[in-house]
């Protein structure tokens, strides 16, 4: 699945219809100027220009190998494991 799938659910949550697209330089210039404004009021955060880089690389990983080696497989499918997710952070209050 591409980062696009796996966060196109994202929006929904916040009653929005899609992701905000950005070109990636722009993406990248405002998480690392949010990320280091955060640091200099003493809060650490994941959301960094690393983080926007690593989320924009082409890369293809299989969970084949998780299978073969540990045994793993999913056990729900995604549209079901982002409505947990999002029934999760709603009883946390964090949505």
């Amino acid at each position: 699945m591409t980062t696009k799938a796996f966060f196109e659910h994202h929006p929904r949550w916040l009653g929005r219809f899609g992701p905000l697209c950005l070109p990636t330089s722009v993406a990248w210039a405002l998480a690392e100027g949010t990320f280091r404004l955060g640091l200099l009021c003493g809060t650490r955060s994941e959301g960094s220009g690393a983080s926007v880089l690593q989320l924009t690389r082409t890369a293809w990983f299989s969970i084949k190998k998780a299978g073969e080696v540990l045994g793993w497989k999913p056990e729900v499918e995604l549209d079901d494991g982002m409505r947990r997710s999002e029934a999760w952070a709603r009883e946390r209050g964090v949505l």
